[in-house]
């Protein structure tokens, strides 16, 4: 308080010490001022009033009339309301017939409202609220400096002239935040600027609150953020989207005069603010420069704190044409009539002065340039661009004029960059990809594409060299030579992750997997199925070749190239550059369409679900035949961890980073290629190698000698057409939804009991097959009920105890050999006598597999 009693007793001082007294009529203005006010120190305008009103009254050859003198009187409200009424009414009581003030709009507002009822013109260079334009509110009032809408709508016109039209908004919740956001929301609306992320903060923000603006930002992926509010919220926020990124190289940061002074920091460089023009280069500015320079240290205790200032402030220059336009106006009404003066200084001519059309001198130079006022009283937008230098200055680096700008000097942009960043981020010019050189993971996709190209390579040579050898010829060397093919293909699809991704490259990466994933299976599917009916299914006399086993499993791809077809030709896979995280984007391929990808991606994924069921039942169906006919076991165990880490990588996508998804893709498809080719054929291969120069194996590292006899002695039966002989190979099949048909030798002990026992082969070239001593047995003395249908030449329909079966013969012959056996059954149960039929229920025994 001392000091400010201090600067208005130096103030009120220099009034006597600048203003000669020999005009003899004294026109008296007011200045209502405040220290407290929200826009920072009054002292610089206070002085550029003083000093001006003292430079006019110097000249009064053409000051309103050679015996008029301008008289200022400065009262400091303290930014207290009750001390600005009492001052503004002071005022009015002690003849001052022109008001300038106050430094607030809040305060403005008060002291206009009071003035109006007075007739007392007030001119502003500092408040900028724009409900002061209403005249049916503040008809008394004008002001040198745009008003807040005319702030947004010059920062909309800066915006579109430099080709942004995307950006982020922050304002504080406060009048003046609150207020230039709606003025600045209607005005882009006419632009057609959109707003990616409008974020409103509280006054005093906390850094919690600022981070989660930037992160805001960031996931909005703006370039350009506009803020509209205060010095102390706007450095915390800046702070905090340094941090998180958003603040730096490819931003731009754009903000109005309410964070004018603040204090320069490294933090800050890269700002752009919007001020109001304050000095135009002309000969009135010049002027009061050099009289301010002259004048201003002769004053009686000049302010410690502007004693190195050789010129007037901002809000100095919009208050000193406050005094130009005032002067103007009043000389305009005393050339209209000499006794006027007197008149003028009495405040006889105040219902006279009509704002703001006695006040409006467009052609006129002041000290801040031509003050083009509208019909409200505000100034037309005429705007300074200041920059935050990275050695911490603040200059003036281009004017906003007539709605274009005018360029000065150099950007510098946050992250001290000179290029003018895009209004958004560009995923082109960002995206993420894997480089097939410098880039680790690069260099792993090729590794693993060699080693298993290498692997491929190296299993197709072994078969070729060991193709004689039982072990490997006993998985079908020709069937297997495509599948490898399929798996050496398939290791290509690694390179599509390498390099920027072109239409080509998303084409294969859509086609080659799933088509070699479905041949690969589906020949899988079909060689197996032959491998099951040659075992299980003995009896059966036509059996597939080599090439229809290509074939048909070729066959299974074709569903799936219509669906590859299908989406390549409506809306193909493409490069794109998309967003995996928060401002993080990679290269991908994509269609135009995201539904229709999913679609397709959800076609492929269920028709591959097909075809691996179909693998999974052959690889029940097949459980007890040796493995070395079928790999359909193990092949069955990568297709679970297969699915398992697709699952898993789709699971936990959407967390995961563009390298992250893309290492688990690579390991996913090495893992399934490697394990795929280790359970076709390069065990057996390696087996070769490990069994060099030995005996031939039968892929268990034993003699292949035993089966062989085993199937000769198992084979050979009792001597008769009933007997065990190869002859008497028959399928039964249960009749029921589930039920298979079974391979067993059938044989008749004696004319009471029948044996179905269980068949099989045990290798390719077993012609006999074995015949365990398990089985199903019939006994005549246990049937309550038998009957038998001729069905087929082959096949009977026979009915045990309500237990339907059809029973499949190997020929013609042997079907009726039994057909005479089964009379003697069906003819006498017909005639038994009930007591005959009773007893126990025939016995069975549970086949073992």
């Amino acid at each position: 308080m001392q000091l400010i009693c201090l600067v208005r007793a130096f103030l009120l001082t220099a009034v006597v010490f600048c203003l000669s007294p020999n005009g003899s009529i004294l026109i008296k203005v007011g200045m209502l001022l405040d220290f407290e006010t929200g826009i920072g120190d009054m002292t610089d305008p206070i002085e550029a009033v003083f000093l001006r009103i003292d430079q006019l009254n110097k000249q009064n050859a053409s000051l309103i009339h050679p015996d008029a003198q301008l008289v200022p009187t400065l009262l400091n409200n303290q930014a207290v309301t009750k001390q600005l009424i009492l001052d503004t009414l002071h005022m009015t009581e002690t003849d001052e017939i022109f008001i300038l003030g106050t430094g607030a709009s809040s305060t403005t507002i008060i002291s206009s409202l009071i003035l109006q009822n007075y007739n007392i013109p007030m001119c502003c260079g500092a408040s900028t609220n724009p409900t002061l334009s209403r005249k049916d509110l503040y008809p008394n009032f004008f002001r040198t400096i745009p008003n807040d809408n005319a702030a947004t709508l010059t920062m909309a016109q800066y915006i579109v002239s430099n080709g942004w039209s995307k950006i982020a908004t922050i304002n504080t919740d406060e009048d003046y935040g609150n207020g230039a956001i709606s003025s600045f929301l209607q005005v882009t609306a006419q632009y057609n600027i959109t707003i990616l992320s409008r974020q409103s903060v509280e006054t005093n923000v906390d850094a919690n609150a600022a981070n989660n603006i930037a992160q805001q930002i960031l996931s909005a992926g703006a370039r350009i953020i506009v803020y509209f509010g205060m010095q102390p919220e706007y450095q915390i926020i800046v702070d905090a989207a340094a941090k998180a990124g958003v603040y730096g190289k490819g931003y731009v940061w754009l903000t109005t005069d309410a964070i004018a002074g603040i204090t320069p920091t490294p933090s800050l460089i890269g700002t752009i603010y919007l001020f109001p023009l304050e000095r135009a280069d002309g000969p009135a500015a010049d002027a009061f420069d050099a009289y301010w320079k002259a004048n201003r240290m002769n004053m009686p205790n000049p302010p410690a704190n502007l004693s190195s200032v050789d010129h007037s402030g901002a809000y100095g220059y919009f208050y000193s044409s406050c005094v130009d336009l005032m002067v103007l106006g009043m000389d305009a009404l005393v050339k209209a009539n000499n006794n006027n003066a007197t008149k003028l200084a009495l405040g006889e001519l105040n219902n006279q002065m009509i704002v703001p059309e006695t006040f409006s001198f467009p052609n006129f130079q002041t000290t801040t340039g031509k003050v083009v006022l509208d019909k409200n009283g505000d100034r037309s937008g005429e705007y300074g661009i200041y920059n935050f230098q990275e050695d911490l200055s603040y200059p003036m680096v281009a004017k906003w004029i007539d709605g274009q700008e005018v360029p000065i000097m150099a950007y510098t942009y946050p992250g001290g960059s000179s290029v003018k960043p895009a209004d958004s981020i560009d995923p082109t010019s960002v995206a993420d990809y894997l480089q097939p050189s410098g880039d680790v993971l690069g260099y792993l996709v090729e590794f693993f594409t060699a080693v298993g190209a290498l692997a491929s390579i190296a299993t197709v040579v072994g078969i070729l060299y060991y193709r004689d050898k039982q072990v490997v010829r006993a998985s079908d060397v020709n069937t297997g030579l495509v599948m490898q093919f399929c798996i050496f293909l398939s290791w290509f699809n690694l390179l599509t992750m390498l390099s920027k991704p072109t239409r080509l490259t998303c084409t294969i990466d859509s086609i080659l997997l799933p088509i070699t994933f479905t041949v690969y299976y589906g020949i899988m599917y079909i060689k197996n199925h032959r491998i099951y009916s040659i075992f299980m299914k003995p009896m059966e006399r036509k059996k597939i070749s080599h090439l229809i086993t290509i074939g048909l499993g070729t066959t299974f791809a074709i569903p799936m190239a219509i669906i590859v077809l299908i989406w390549n030709v409506l809306d193909g896979p493409k490069p794109a550059a998309l967003a995996v995280t928060k401002g993080v984007y990679a290269w991908t391929c994509s269609s135009n369409s995201t539904n229709f990808q999913n679609d397709m991606v959800a076609a492929i994924s269920i028709y591959c679900a097909v075809v691996l069921g179909f693998n999974l039942y052959i690889a029940f169906k097949t459980r007890t035949i040796p493995s070395k006919y079928s790999q359909t076991k193990m092949i069955t165990l990568s297709i679970y961890n297969s699915i398992c880490l697709f699952a898993m990588a789709i699971l936990i996508s959407p967390g995961l980073g563009f390298r992250l998804k893309a290492a688990i893709k690579m390991i996913a498809v090495f893992y399934i290629l490697l394990f795929n080719l280790l359970s076709s054929f390069s065990f057996k291969v390696m087996l070769c190698l490990r069994n060099k120069g030995g005996k031939s194996t039968d892929g268990s590292g034993g003699s292949g000698s035993s089966s062989q006899n085993q199937t000769k002695n198992a084979s050979q039966g009792s001597k008769g057409d009933l007997k065990k002989n190869s002859d008497n190979i028959v399928l039964i099949k249960k009749l029921g939804f589930f039920s298979e048909a079974k391979s067993r030798s059938i044989f008749a002990e004696n004319q009471d009991l029948v044996t179905f026992c269980v068949y099989h082969k045990t290798s390719l070239e077993d012609k006999n097959g074995v015949a365990d001593a398990n089985g199903e047995v019939w006994k005549f003395q246990n049937l309550k009920e038998f009957e038998i249908e001729i069905a087929s030449e082959t096949q009977r329909k026979i009915t045990i105890n309500k237990e339907k079966y059809i029973v499949t013969f190997a020929d013609e012959a042997v079907a009726k050999k039994w057909d005479a056996y089964f009379q003697r059954w069906s003819l006498y149960k017909h005639s038994a006598s009930p007591s005959f039929i009773g007893g126990a229920s025939a016995r069975s025994n549970e086949v073992r597999d």
